[in-house]
């Protein structure tokens, strides 16, 4: 799913039409309101593909596969400042740790994590 406009009534549409949908990929931007709605609608979620995007720090309790390669990951949502984490923390290995495949790139010499 690329960027468009009015993202949580699509994500609403999906959870309503396609009840067994386990799979998403996303290729645009990933705000709160597009995570909340994520959570919201899509609880059961197992796999989630979000590369090349900005994201807060992922939270779906059912997730089983996670790819944010190439993501720049904020540590706390707007309105506060946005602080751009350089390397993954501790938290955010913990959650990873229950997961069947965590994928991430975050490498300054990559240079689709350059381009990101």
């Amino acid at each position: 799913m690329r960027s468009i406009k009015n993202s949580a009534y699509v994500i609403e549409e999906i959870a309503r039409s396609c009840k067994k949908n386990s799979k998403l990929k996303i290729m645009g931007p990933c705000d709160m309101v597009f995570a909340s709605t994520l959570v919201s609608f899509l609880p059961n979620l197992k796999v989630l593909s979000v590369r090349c995007t900005v994201l807060s720090k992922p939270g779906l309790k059912k997730l089983k596969v996670l790819n944010i390669s190439h993501c720049i990951i904020i540590e706390d949502p707007p309105p506060a400042p946005m602080k751009i984490l350089t390397k993954l923390d501790e938290s955010i290995l913990e959650k990873a740790s229950r997961l069947d495949k965590f994928l991430t790139c975050m490498s300054d010499s990559c240079i689709v994590c350059q381009r990101s």
